[in-house]
């Protein structure tokens, strides 16, 4: 049996993949960031925020990145946003392959996106958003999210 070298590559390759499952967990989660609370006699759900996309174009891939380069590239960046939907900061939380300019890029967009902003009782409230971008190929992408939905509260059961 022929015994394989453990390269450069192969550790690049196992850091991407642990950054990306780290990563997918970070940004995942439902519609609600809690459960129902009363106000007003009736139950209020946490609206998220959502990209409003035809204000949010994609970062350019950067021309230091060789297209052609075996291994890719992710920047997970945190946006806050205020009650408007607009972004007030930004934080690069995750940037590999550093020294390409990647999270530059990022965060110059990102800076000027527009989202639907978040709703709490029925009123729009800051909220903290986790974008993840992958380079590849010469193109640039966004990790795809889950449709969520509000769930319809539960009847309640009446006893005799």
């Amino acid at each position: 049996m022929k015994r394989r070298d453990f390269r450069a590559e192969n550790l690049l390759g196992a850091a991407f993949l642990l950054l990306v499952v780290l990563a997918s967990i970070i940004g995942s989660g439902s519609a609600l960031a809690q459960e129902p609370t009363k106000v007003d006699g009736a139950e209020q759900y946490l609206l998220k925020p959502e990209r409003i996309d035809d204000a949010c174009p994609m970062p350019a891939y950067p021309d230091s990145l060789d297209p052609n380069m075996k291994g890719r590239g992710v920047v997970v960046i945190n946006i806050e946003l205020d009650t408007t939907g607009y972004v007030s900061r930004t934080v690069i939380r995750t940037e590999s392959p550093e020294g390409y300019g990647l999270g530059k890029e990022v965060t110059k967009t990102v800076e000027q996106w527009k989202y639907k902003p978040a709703y709490w009782g029925g009123k729009p409230v800051d909220f903290n958003v986790v974008e993840i971008f992958y380079f590849e190929n010469g193109t640039v992408r966004l990790k795809e999210k889950k449709p969520t939905t509000i769930p319809k509260p539960k009847p309640e059961i009446l006893h005799d």
